[in-house]
């Protein structure tokens, strides 16, 4: 950083202005995303026992080993937990297919039974690869989209693993 700035700049730089300042512009960047979205739907609180257990039993979104796709998997929950809490149509979003989607590019089982096991209907759930197709297909005038990023330290993070919910439940 210090070479990128004039030396009067970088001479004031120390870690603490430079943490203040992401702080700041963390916080910033938050209410940009409050105001241009409904909601940001904060971490799922699924126990963790739960996730070992979908990792050894390698189902999806886990990889064929277990072992990748954490993040995949925590976001999947979230959708799972707005489903559970009476959203009645969910728009899921993500161009990772190969942990949600079959080789057909249908849901991939795994997903189905999870649907399923809320003893509802495949309908309430649609998947597209692409925020293009999401707009396309699910443009309403009462849209409100809910926004979750899951970093890699499991902190929320704008810049990884969007996924956009559309949810008419408060309606």
């Amino acid at each position: 950083m210090r070479r990128l700035l004039p030396e009067t700049a970088a001479n004031t730089l120390d870690d603490r202005t430079i943490d203040k300042s992401c702080r700041a512009m963390l916080e910033n960047l938050e209410g940009v995303l409050r105001r241009s979205f409904s909601d940001i739907v904060p971490h799922p609180t699924v126990p963790h026992a739960d996730m070992l257990a979908r990792s050894l039993a390698r189902r999806k979104p886990f990889d064929s080993a277990g072992h990748k796709w954490y993040q995949d998997t925590l976001i999947w929950e979230i959708a799972l937990g707005k489903l559970r809490s009476g959203t009645q149509h969910l728009a899921f979003v993500t161009g990772n297919t190969k942990d949600f989607l079959d080789d057909c590019r249908k849901r991939h089982p795994h997903l189905v039974d999870d649907i399923e096991s809320l003893q509802l209907s495949l309908d309430v759930m649609s998947i597209y690869e692409t925020v293009d197709a999401f707009i396309v297909s699910e443009s309403r005038p009462a849209l409100r989209i809910l926004l979750t990023a899951v970093g890699p330290s499991g902190h929320s993070h704008p810049s990884y693993s969007w996924c956009l919910c559309r949810d008419y439940s408060s309606y």
